[in-house]
């Protein structure tokens, strides 16, 4: 699957010759990412790597010069995921205590949405990663035209919680431009909407808690 996750904040596009751009990862996952026209136009394919012997999970964030600002890929709209896009489900909520522990068969199935505890009250949505030990996956992500552009890339390693009930609060605003950018249908959940989730927690402290939307937050507890 390609996921349609950028978000456009200037479509005037500044286009550089460098193929590939790599950074280090804060974790036992190291990311790159390149172009990957065999997929699609504007579409890029990332690598995350996990060179040690043991599973890991990670959140990507990322920034895309004159398109995004840097944020944690999934957050924009994950109201979108959640619902159905042009009819058809898109992701799912993390359910377990392991995202997959094979390695997946086409690009883009080793992913979930999950909570990201940050310290705050409320909690920031986003998808999460698992790579299992000395294992390579790949995601692909529609509507960037050249790699180079992505100029923040960080893999933050995460360990999973417990399973529990979450409230997900999302901007409606997001799937309004959502199908703005892409023309697809969308049919997004209630907002609020309850899950049966699993949160994700960072390894490091001191991660950003950049959000893209106003009042997009997920907090634990049903919703009143």
């Amino acid at each position: 699957m390609i996921i349609r996750e950028v978000e456009y904040l200037n479509r005037k596009l500044m286009i550089r010759g460098e193929p590939r751009r790599v950074s280090p990862a804060v974790s036992a996952i190291s990311v790159s990412a390149n172009n990957a026209p065999q997929y699609g136009k504007d579409v890029v394919s990332y690598h995350l790597s996990n060179a040690s012997s043991r599973y890991a999970a990670c959140v990507l964030y990322r920034g895309v010069e004159n398109i995004s600002p840097p944020y944690y890929f999934g957050n924009a709209f994950y109201a979108v995921y959640t619902g159905k896009i042009n009819g058809q489900p898109s992701a799912f909520w993390l359910g377990s205590n392991l995202v997959s522990a094979a390695t997946p068969q086409s690009p883009g199935s080793n992913y979930a949405l999950a909570p990201l505890k940050l310290g705050s009250q409320n909690d920031l949505a986003c998808f999460v990663f698992g790579v299992p030990p000395q294992s390579i996956i790949e995601i692909l992500e529609g509507g960037i035209p050249d790699a180079s552009q992505i100029n923040v890339m960080t893999a933050y390693e995460v360990t999973l919680g417990s399973l529990g009930s979450y409230c997900v609060y999302y901007n409606q605003q997001a799937v309004k431009q959502y199908i703005s950018q892409t023309g697809y249908s969308v049919t997004p959940p209630s907002d609020p909407f309850p899950e049966n989730t699993v949160p994700v927690i960072p390894v490091w402290k001191g991660m950003p808690g950049n959000e893209i939307y106003p009042g997009q937050y997920v907090r634990a507890g049903g919703c009143t």
